[in-house]
């Protein structure tokens, strides 16, 4: 892996996992399977590193 793929899945992955856990507490501390929630986090970890290569990474 590069230095900018490490980078982007960095993001991917704290961005998802921060998403995840931020939701869990304010909707429901009890369900922490809820497939909808893991989807929603996943897609937005997705949109974040897409911004972050777009923006950041990218070579012009």
């Amino acid at each position: 892996m590069t230095s900018t793929t490490k980078s982007v899945f960095g993001i991917f992955l704290i961005s998802s996992v921060a998403t995840y856990v931020y939701g869990n507490f304010n909707t429901d501390f009890h369900n922490w399977l809820n497939p909808m929630t893991i989807l929603v986090s996943v897609l937005m970890g997705c949109v974040l590193a897409f911004v972050y290569y777009y923006f950041v990474k990218r070579k012009h």
